[in-house]
Formats: structure tokens, C-alpha cells, sequence
């Protein structure tokens, strides 16, 4: 495993994500299901971004299932990003898009909470947007 605060803090040596991650899921099932996180997290965003910049965002004949309008983007995103949260060890899933979480290991470790388009209403303006995300231990049940 790669760690670079362990090389001296060597920043002109760059490494990629996936190389970062490598060797986490030998240390602890919460650091593994982290690290698995942050990859299907990291995937989503790639196909997110990719959408996004090849996309119109001002046809008129859109609709709300679409990525030509910023809540259609919003909606694809969130639902590209709860398909590849579901791959990862992940107890439960929170989107600003959704009312209630979505609970899908009741034995995984963490539990990741995200908005999946942040300023959304920006995509019109083609102001920069992101993909906000917390990843939190799960409480133990009592």
C-alpha cells in the first residue's frame, strides 16, 4: 500500500486513486468498506461528469426523466450513484434527492450520505458543480 504521508509527503510524486486504495482493505472491515465506498463513489462521479459535459442542458423538449434539465440531471445522478453505492459494503444510502435513506447491508460498517449534483440549478449558467459526500461509521444497534 501506498501511503504518500509516509514517503517524506512527496507531492511532484503523483499516484492515481485506485493506487491509494490498494492495500486498505487489508486493515480494518471499516477502512475496507471506506475505501470500496470511495471507489463506486469515484466511478459515479467519472460517468456523472462525463454525462454532464456531453449533455444539452437547454433543449425545450426535455422532461424530468432526462439529463437535458438540472432536475433530470440531478435524478439520473442520484440514481447512478445508489447503483454503484449498492456494489460497496454500505448500510445505508442518504441523497438530498430522497426523503428517507435507503438501507441495504444491516452488516456493513458505514453509511455514506450525498448530494449527488450540488447547485444543480447552476448546470443552465454552466457554472461549476460537484458531487458532495460524507462517509460515516454506523452506530451499533442496541
Amino acid at each position: 500500500m501506498i501511503n504518500p504521508a509516509q514517503k517524506g509527503g512527496n507531492m511532484s510524486e503523483q499516484i492515481t486513486l485506485e493506487t491509494y486504495l490498494t492495500g486498505w482493505d487489508l486493515l480494518d472491515p471499516t477502512i475496507a468498506a471506506t475505501a470500496g465506498a470511495v471507489r463506486a463513489i469515484a466511478d459515479a462521479c467519472a460517468d456523472i461528469a462525463h454525462r454532464l459535459a456531453c449533455g444539452s442542458l437547454t433543449s425545450d423538449l426535455s422532461t424530468e426523466d432526462s439529463t437535458d434539465t438540472p432536475q433530470g440531471a440531478s435524478k439520473w445522478a442520484n440514481n447512478r450513484l445508489i447503483t454503484a453505492l449498492k456494489t460497496a459494503s454500505v448500510r445505508a444510502i442518504a441523497s438530498d434527492e430522497l426523503e428517507h435513506p435507503l438501507f441495504h447491508d444491516e452488516s456493513a460498517p458505514i453509511v455514506v450520505a450525498f448530494d449527488p449534483i450540488n447547485c444543480a440549478v447552476c448546470l443552465e449558467a454552466n457554472v461549476p458543480v460537484g458531487t458532495i459526500f460524507s462517509i460515516l461509521s454506523a452506530l451499533a444497534d442496541k
